[in-house]
C-alpha cells in the first residue's frame, strides 16, 4: 500500500518531511529491533536520507519559527513524554 501511495505522488514537493521525522528515519534505519537483518550503519542511513532527498517529490521542511515556546507550554503539565502524549500533540499549532 505504502509503495503504491508513493508511486501516486508525481508533483515535486508533495511529499513534506520535517526534522523530527527526518531523525526519526534515521533511527529507525539503524536499529536492529526494527531493521533486523536488513539493519544499516549510521552512514548507510544517511546515505539513504540523501537519496530520499534527491527525489524532487520530497522536501524538508524546518520548523516555524517560535514552535518552541508553544511546545513547551501544551507539554508543561505533562509528567513525561509518551508515545500516547505524543499523539495528543496539536497537528497545527496557532501562536
Amino acid at each position: 500500500m505504502a509503495r503504491r501511495w508513493l508511486k501516486a505522488q508525481q508533483s515535486a514537493k508533495s511529499i513534506l518531511i520535517c526534522r523530527a521525522a527526518h531523525l526519526l528515519l534515521l533511527r529507525l534505519i539503524n536499529n536492529p529491533a526494527v531493521m533486523g537483518r536488513d539493519l544499516r550503519t549510521v552512514r548507510q542511513a544517511w546515505e539513504i536520507s540523501d537519496r530520499l532527498f534527491a527525489d524532487d517529490r520530497f522536501a524538508f521542511v524546518a520548523e516555524p519559527a517560535g514552535i518552541e515556546p508553544v511546545l513547551r507550554q501544551f507539554t508543561s503539565g505533562a509528567a513525561a513524554f509518551t508515545p500516547k502524549f505524543a499523539g495528543r500533540l496539536p497537528s497545527r499549532v496557532r501562536y
